[in-house]
């Protein structure tokens, strides 16, 4: 796949590829008819534009002069427009490595910036600005980094002032990445199924009848995680006397990592990897939540999400108790709605089951 850049300028309209950015080499653009009739002329000066910068700035002399010498019935200039995009490339060329611009369009207004940590992951941020930049308002469109940080990033002026609190967030959460990793390859990661690098939390696995949900604060690594419980009443029930104890009698060693930590607090040999655990959680029988088929005074799991591509069944009980952990769930009157814990899809149920 080509790598390009998409210009857009307003009232006319030029899409111009650089397949070989920054290198102008290739160039070529799209345009209406009657705007690339005004360029045909000045192809070769176009051609030897050595910068992004330089050949919009040709475009928009060609095709200003020619307005200024044709009589025109079509509104092809605004010249707000074309401050506006002077103000964002002058901006980009003065701040940023050119390289690191990966994508603008929307009269400029849309762009997508690119960041090598320096443990050679990339990281990506896509913002808009106002009509009124530098004086209004950065919008983030997508940035995956933690809500925690993002906030931050449309508190500055300045797209410079953006693209230098973005790295230094990046680099800021590079600690909090690396125990993450180091997490998912000592322990069988339940969810999410995809880690990404917004994400704070990890439901991982600590035996076949418990798992627990860890949310951390990506900022303050020296502080424990928030810990959930997951599973059937006897192993919750089990597994959270013996981590409260640990933790009153041995705290939480910030020298440890999160794994040897929960080692030593549930008192196991090690936590479960997915190659080696108990069978994988493919059969109808068995619930999602608690990886049981029976658990103690409750109904065989059932199938509660809509979707007809999700293969999930759950306990009734397992069921409502996640649901109940999820920020975003609501509770009316006798019921509990949220979102599917294996698919995502919507679904709702009983906060108690009926009587039969």
């Amino acid at each position: 796949m080509h790598h390009f850049q998409q210009l857009e300028v307003n009232q006319f309209k030029i899409k111009i590829f650089v397949p070989a950015y920054p290198l102008m080499t290739d160039a070529s653009f799209e345009c209406s008819p009657y705007i690339k009739s005004c360029l045909q002329s000045h192809i070769d000066n176009l051609k030897k534009c050595k910068t992004l910068l330089s050949l919009v700035y040709c475009i928009i002399h060609i095709v200003k002069s020619k307005l200024a010498t044709e009589a025109s019935p079509m509104e092809l200039w605004n010249g707000n427009t074309v401050k506006l995009s002077h103000a964002i490339l002058m901006e980009l060329e003065k701040s940023l490595p050119k390289e690191n611009v990966i994508e603008i369009k929307e009269s400029l207004k849309t762009i997508k910036l690119k960041y090598n940590d320096i443990d050679g992951n990339e990281h990506f941020l896509f913002f808009n600005v106002t009509s009124e930049y530098p004086k209004g308002n950065i919008n983030i469109l997508e940035v995956d980094l933690p809500l925690e940080v993002v906030g931050s990033l449309s508190k500055v002026n300045t797209i410079g002032q953006l693209y230098d609190l973005f790295k230094q967030s990046v680099d800021s959460l590079l600690p909090f990445w690396r125990m993450c990793k180091k997490l998912d390859e000592k322990s069988w990661v339940v969810e999410p199924s995809k880690p990404q690098k917004r994400d704070v939390y990890r439901r991982i696995l600590i035996n076949e009848y418990l798992s627990i949900v860890l949310t951390f604060n990506p900022l303050d690594l020296t502080s424990y995680p928030d810990v959930k419980f997951l599973g059937s009443m006897k192993a919750v029930a089990e597994g959270k006397k013996k981590y409260i104890r640990n933790i009153e009698v041995f705290g939480w060693k910030e020298e440890l990592d999160v794994a040897e930590n929960l080692t030593r607090l549930f008192e196991i040999d090690k936590l479960p990897v997915k190659e080696s655990t108990c069978k994988a959680i493919d059969n109808e029988n068995e619930c999602y939540i608690c990886f049981m088929s029976t658990i103690e005074n409750e109904e065989p799991p059932s199938k509660w999400c809509n979707n007809p591509q999700c293969s999930s069944w759950y306990h009734h009980s397992c069921l409502v108790q996640w649901l109940q952990m999820v920020v975003s769930c609501a509770e009316l009157s006798d019921h509990i709605s949220g979102t599917c814990p294996y698919c995502g899809e919507k679904l709702w149920c009983q906060l108690r089951k009926d009587d039969k």
